[in-house]
Parts: structure tokens; C-alpha cells; sequence
């Protein structure tokens, strides 16, 4: 019998992270693709850092999200897997991977309104186990920077 032993990896959750924002689920879904490039923390939290001069996200099943920098340069942070506004997305992340082949994570985002004014948004990140032996570092890493991404996202929609 030739069975491997289960690593730390193997079974890693997904990162949840949930807020509140002060608009209706159509705003808060544009807001949160459209306008992507306007509540991103850019410099703390892109490839190109001070490069970087716009984020683009196609709104679109097959779309991508790229940043694009002063000199042209565009990298793909993820695809678009699933296009369903104004209730959820789907997206194969990968920041920078994708052009080095590392397969991407997945990341849902679900809106949902609790009042005319009011919509509950949820991301979960999984799929962590592409990492493998980077896994448990990288997940840690992006729990904590959804906090910080969110809170630029919840800033924007309170404009």
C-alpha cells in the first residue's frame, strides 16, 4: 500500500471574510468590480506597487482582472469564472502566478441585501492545497490582507 502522509496543506479552510456596506447589492457589486482600482490598497497590496496606475476587471464569464503599470506592463491577478450580478462572482485568483504556470486559488464573492440600503458581502478564499508547502504561510497571509482589502472597499462605498 503506498499512501501518503496527510500534510498541514491538505486540508486547509477557507479564508471568510464578511462585511457590511451602506448601499444597495447593485451599487455594492459595481463598486466591487468596476471600481476595483479606486478602493484597492495598491502599494501595499499589488504586484507593481507604486507602478501600478489602474486595475481593470472585465465584467464578464472568461473576463480577467489585471493591474497595469505606468510602463505599460499588465499582470493578471485573476479570471472570471462565474458572472452573476448583482449576487455573486467567482474568480480563479492568482496574483503574479500565471505567468510563472502556479495554478490559481478561487475566490467567491457573494452580496446580498439586508435592506434597501444595506448589503451583506461575503468572500470566501479556498483552494489553498495549489500552494502546497507554501499553503498555511500564504493562506495566514491572506486572511489578514482581506481585512485591510475590504476596509478600502467599505470606505469607497460609504462615498
Amino acid at each position: 500500500m503506498n499512501e501518503r502522509a496527510a500534510t498541514e496543506s491538505d486540508h486547509l479552510e477557507p479564508v471568510v471574510a464578511t462585511v457590511t456596506v451602506g448601499c444597495d447589492a447593485a451599487t455594492a457589486f459595481e463598486i466591487f468590480t468596476a471600481d476595483m482600482g479606486l478602493w484597492w490598497p495598491l502599494v501595499g497590496f499589488s504586484l507593481g506597487g507604486e507602478r501600478i496606475v489602474a486595475v481593470e476587471f472585465e465584467q464578464r464569464i472568461g473576463g480577467t482582472v489585471v493591474e497595469v503599470w505606468d510602463d505599460g506592463t499588465r499582470r493578471r491577478w485573476a479570471d472570471v469564472l462565474a458572472w452573476d450580478p448583482p449576487r455573486s462572482l467567482s474568480l480563479a485568483w492568482n496574483p503574479g502566478g500565471f505567468e510563472t504556470g502556479q495554478s490559481p486559488t478561487r475566490v467567491d464573492v457573494t452580496f446580498t441585501a439586508v435592506a434597501d440600503d444595506e448589503t451583506h458581502v461575503r468572500l470566501v478564499h479556498a483552494g489553498w492545497e495549489v500552494w502546497a508547502t507554501e499553503a498555511v504561510q500564504t493562506r495566514s497571509s491572506y486572511a489578514e490582507g482581506w481585512l485591510v482589502v475590504l476596509g478600502g472597499y467599505v470606505a469607497r462605498t460609504a462615498r
